[in-house]
């Protein structure tokens, strides 16, 4: 057996008791035994290359979202009206609860960073630069764009708009990794919850909310890139997909204000195996693959 497929394995575990851990005490994630130091190295270790390989992937599939038509307007602004340039995959957006101030300002030192790299300018004139383009994407779709304009323009500025975006995606998988998770899945465009596998995991989340006062939990639907409806169907789906979980776990008592909806549709962050490994769910994404995996909710206490 290699190393790299020991460091799996070792992930898939640490992933697993750590999930674990928060479920027998979702209010005090912190109260959790810590990992032995060795296997955490090792469990630190694993995730950072795959990390590594699933921005590689999430490079070539945004240049690859160009050639799809996507006529969905694009919002680049925060609730509080502040800039969001790289916000317009739901994922990125300033609206996602997982995403923290300081990963946000990781991701941009990290582009500002490759920028200069890129350009040899000092930091100095790397983060003016930054500042330049930033004013002039905002300016750009002050009035409004397309989905497909972003994803474009994301995908042709390779030296700074798609490390942000790539990094800020990485926040959101890993703060999903993190946190206390599930996936609730449904039929091939259907938005009706499987109940073999929705019924126990609703339970669960409802039971977990109700004895954690502070708790909110995140509902992000996808929609599989497996047939021709199109983008804007599969996001529409998604959306009932995502209504349909809110739905379950208010029929169990869950407050509608202690629920947030995001509804990813055929966009990144797609669940891939690396992924799904770190998730804990790598070997569920071998049973059912690729396009079944994503025809789900993933549901996320917070």
């Amino acid at each position: 057996m290699s190393r790299y497929t020991v460091a799996l394995v070792l992930l898939a575990v640490a992933t697993l008791s750590l999930q674990c851990a928060a479920a027998d005490s979702p209010a005090d994630p912190a109260a959790a035994p810590a990992a032995p130091a060795a296997d955490r190295a090792e469990f630190d270790a694993a995730r950072a290359r795959l990390l590594a390989r699933i921005k590689d992937r999430w490079s070539d599939q945004i240049k690859g979202s160009t050639a799809i038509r996507d006529e969905q307007p694009v919002q680049l602004a925060g609730a509080d009206g502040a800039p969001a340039v790289h916000g317009g995959y739901v994922a990125t957006s300033p609206r996602n609860p997982l995403i923290d101030e300081r990963c946000r300002a990781e991701s941009l030192a990290d582009a500002v960073a490759h920028w200069g790299q890129a350009h040899q300018v000092s930091d100095d004139a790397a983060f003016a630069d930054r500042e330049a383009h930033l004013r002039d994407l905002q300016g750009q779709f002050a009035q409004g764009g397309s989905f497909s304009a972003w994803i474009s323009h994301v995908a042709n500025c390779k030296d700074f708009c798609l490390i942000a975006v790539r990094d800020l995606l990485a926040c959101h998988v890993q703060a999903v990794a993190a946190l206390p998770h599930a996936l609730v899945f449904f039929g091939r465009d259907s938005d009706r919850i499987d109940p073999g596998s929705g019924s126990a995991v609703l339970d669960d989340f409802a039971r977990r909310l109700s004895e954690a006062a502070g708790q909110r939990v995140l509902l992000v639907g996808r929609a599989s890139r497996v047939g021709p409806a199109g983008p804007a169907y599969n996001r529409q789906l998604s959306q009932r997909r995502t209504q349909a979980v809110a739905a379950a776990l208010g029929a169990r008592g869950v407050p509608a204000d202690r629920i947030q909806l995001q509804s990813i549709g055929y966009e990144e962050p797609q669940i891939t195996q690396e992924i799904a490994d770190l998730y804990g769910i790598g070997a569920e994404f071998q049973r059912l693959g690729e396009a079944a995996i994503n025809q789900s909710v993933v549901m996320v206490l917070y």
